[in-house]
């Protein structure tokens, strides 16, 4: 989880400037999971996509889990990407949340994530009007 701990909070990522290519990917594979081992865990935190509006756009917001399950969860596709909420009422970690997330940590989930990076063709001809 390369990418995490420049999720918690309005600052990560150089507050928003310097978010890597598809990293809201990486963020629903670490929320996803970190939410199913917090359930196992029998924590009463969840973690969801939050959108500070002013900053990282990219960042995590502790809930608790009645909140994430009965307003938050509902609202989500079943496939894809959930959606970055902007309102919503922010709690504390409690034990078993922190060892969910080490948890997750154990794991390589950023193999996960496929994010492909390329040259557009048209950077060819820039190059040759340029000389």
């Amino acid at each position: 989880m390369r990418y995490w701990d420049q999720m918690e909070g309005k600052y990560g990522f150089d507050g928003g400037n310097a978010t890597p290519e598809g990293i809201e990917y990486y963020r629903d594979v670490y929320v996803k999971f970190i939410n199913a081992r917090a359930a196992a865990r029998n924590s009463n935190v969840r973690v969801v996509p939050f959108d500070c509006h002013s900053g990282n756009f990219c960042a995590t917001e502790l809930v608790s889990k009645d909140w994430f399950e009965k307003e938050y969860l509902p609202a989500q596709p079943k496939e894809g990407l959930w959606r970055a909420t902007d309102n919503c009422a922010k709690v504390v970690g409690d034990q078993a949340f922190d060892e969910a997330v080490s948890d997750a940590s154990a794991f390589d989930l950023d193999q996960f994530v496929s994010v492909q990076v390329s040259i557009v063709p048209e950077f060819e001809q820039f190059m040759k009007d340029q000389m």
